[in-house]
């Protein structure tokens, strides 16, 4: 009798604990949801819109400074760029940087009204992250580093915005 009704009592709290956690996942269920996709995969993390482009770039590591190194822009922004190197960057590591920037029909001298065969847009970045790439080139190892520009002044940020204004929509990244 006392085995019946230890069973029987088993079997009862079996059922409120089934019951209370259906119960919970049907609310949960109804519940709305933060849209993380459109967060994370969204512009909504960005201030700028990245473009494709692979231009050349100069930068020197601010901790050693007689030691310059090329790059090329994986994607570029009016914030920052996606660089290709040779060399690992630290996080927090500040660069000077020199972008050449191709001039297109629709960018002019601001004197002559001329085109300009090529122009420099100098800046200073930090690294915000950095990764290998799985890229490599006759064993060569590469890295991806993720910059964001500081402190740009009038004219190389001016210089800046006007390429990125000529890249086509479709290479919006």
């Amino acid at each position: 009798m006392i085995i019946m009704l230890i069973g029987f009592l088993v079997i009862t709290l079996l059922i409120a604990l089934l019951t209370a956690l259906y119960k919970l996942e049907r609310s949960q269920k109804n519940r709305p949801r933060a849209k993380m996709e459109e967060y994370w995969n969204g512009r909504e993390r960005r201030q700028h819109q990245r473009f494709k482009t692979s231009l050349n770039v100069t930068y020197l590591l601010k901790k050693a400074p007689h030691n310059n190194s090329n790059g090329k822009t994986v994607n570029l922004s009016e914030g920052g760029a996606q660089l290709l190197l040779d060399m690992k960057l630290a996080v927090k590591d500040l660069l000077e940087l020199e972008i050449l920037i191709p001039c297109s029909t629709k960018m002019r001298s601001e004197d002559s009204g001329a085109p300009q065969e090529n122009m420099r847009a100098r800046l200073v970045g930090e690294v915000v992250w950095s990764k290998e790439s799985e890229e490599e080139s006759l064993g060569k190892r590469f890295f991806h580093a993720g910059i964001r520009f500081l402190n740009m002044n009038e004219p190389h940020k001016r210089t800046l915005c006007e390429y990125i204004r000529t890249l086509p929509s479709d290479s919006a990244d």
